[in-house]
């Protein structure tokens, strides 16, 4: 607890921008009739709220860009970043799952199971994608930059122009196979993309060393 506490006053009012979204969006939820507009509802978690987890991955290492302190919180860094990553994403899972469950609540042709497996593999993807972005080009600005215009692009193409992997989906057309196979693939593409991460952690820990 206390690392976690470390952790987020490091963020400092960075860590309460994801909190503030899921209670805009869940505001919405509950103030708007969600029989009218379900498909708008279901395309804001994706392109708002589920991008955010890399929010918190990314500000996970600010404080070694920011401050320029990599020489010396290295080591800190290396032995923790994994852990404070699934910290992080078990909090930003928490809200996610209280904003599918008022979703599937009052819409009774959502699939509360479905439709929290589908959003948890994309958050996986996106959160362990920015943490690696993030080491890799030890900036915090770059790393969120390329995140916006991933999602910018897919949702003002709708998925269908650039030959890039496509991880949201803005029509119901999924079936229970399909999110099933996506979010057995996320789970290994997550699982690389944190190995590379801890990968380049220990190269430069080595260098430094």
């Amino acid at each position: 607890m206390n690392q976690l506490k470390f952790e987020i006053k490091n963020m400092g009012f960075h860590f309460y921008l994801p909190i503030i979204v899921f209670l805009f969006v869940s505001i919405l939820l509950i103030m708007l009739p969600t029989e009218q507009y379900e498909i708008q509802f279901f395309i804001l978690l994706q392109v708002l709220f589920i991008p955010l987890s890399a929010w918190w991955s990314i500000f996970l290492v600010y404080e070694l860009y920011h401050h320029q302190a990599e020489e010396i919180l290295i080591q800190f860094y290396s032995h923790k970043l994994l852990i404070n990553y699934v910290k992080f994403v078990s909090i930003f899972l928490l809200m996610l799952l209280v904003t599918v469950t008022l979703l599937g609540v009052k819409s009774a042709e959502l699939n509360i199971g479905e439709l929290f497996i589908l959003l948890t593999s994309q958050v996986l993807v996106i959160s362990s994608f920015g943490l690696l972005l993030a080491i890799f080009f030890k900036s915090v600005e770059t790393s969120l930059m390329a995140i916006i215009m991933y999602v910018a692009t897919e949702l003002i193409t709708l998925g269908d122009l650039f030959p890039w992997p496509h991880i949201f989906y803005f029509a119901f057309n999924f079936t229970v196979e399909e999110i099933s196979t996506f979010g057995i693939v996320s789970l290994f593409v997550s699982a690389a993309f944190l190995i590379f991460s801890f990968f380049f952690v220990k190269r430069i820990e080595r260098h430094i060393i």
